[in-house]
């Protein structure tokens, strides 16, 4: 092992909030609209991004 330090190219890109404003926006409402109406679809995405998130609720 040479360091901690990982390499390679990173998968996720971030936002930027000033141009990406109507693309946040539209992925936003998409979201919604999937959770109110497309649940089963919504559900593994929750599960495996948002574990525990009853508990988060909660508080």
């Amino acid at each position: 092992m040479a360091g901690i330090k990982q390499s390679g190219v990173p998968m996720l890109r971030f936002a930027d909030l000033e141009t990406d404003a109507d693309l946040l926006e539209l992925a936003r409402d998409s979201a919604e609209t999937i959770l109110q109406h497309h649940v089963n679809l919504a559900q593994p995405h929750l599960d495996r991004w948002l574990p525990g998130r009853e508990a988060l609720l909660k508080v």
